[in-house]
């Protein structure tokens, strides 16, 4: 048996090389769609610099880095501004990441997805973190792009070009009819 194993651990290793390294090129991004427009820009604010670069986002202030975004969650756009008129500018994220959910899943849930699939994540500023404000679960559309399109709004661009407008309502975001 162990002659046996021997003999073929040979091929083993080359399959196991392979495995791990399509699973990382996976979680680095590689196969997600070819119509996603990843952005790269900063962003100066009177208290920080905001960076998107190679998918992933990074605050710095005071001279330090004071975010970044998880390694495998890719940051495809930022926006900047204030989307619940609270008279402070939230971080908008449209994002990338493994699941529909998170660690909080609805009960009703008992497995979340494993794929990749889009959200948007907003945040605001606290003294010294960036507190989550609302993070959606899988969007359920493909978002080419999105911008600000008025006041606590949102527009987000389909591959196929349709647009949408998204407005902060108490709670999250709804598409404005």
């Amino acid at each position: 048996m162990i002659i046996k194993l021997k003999k073929h651990l040979w091929l083993l290793i080359p399959a196991a090389v392979f495995f791990f390294t399509a699973l990382m090129f996976w979680l680095m991004g590689a196969f997600l769609p070819e119509w996603i427009e990843w952005q790269s820009r900063d962003r100066l604010t009177a208290e920080r610099v905001i960076s998107l670069h190679d998918r992933r986002l990074s605050i710095e202030q005071d001279g330090k880095e004071f975010y970044k975004t998880p390694l495998f969650t890719h940051v495809q756009d930022f926006l900047y501004f204030d989307i619940n008129g609270d008279g402070a500018e939230e971080l908008i994220l449209l994002v990338w990441k493994r699941g529909s959910y998170g660690e909080h899943k609805p009960t009703w849930v008992t497995r979340d997805e494993t794929g990749f699939s889009q959200h948007i994540f907003i945040y605001s500023f606290q003294e010294d973190r960036l507190k989550p404000i609302w993070m959606s679960s899988k969007l359920g559309i493909e978002v080419k792009s999105f911008d600000v399109s008025g006041e606590r709004t949102i527009l987000l661009r389909e591959p196929d070009g349709r647009e949408t407008e998204w407005v902060w309502l108490s709670f999250g975001l709804t598409r404005k009819e």
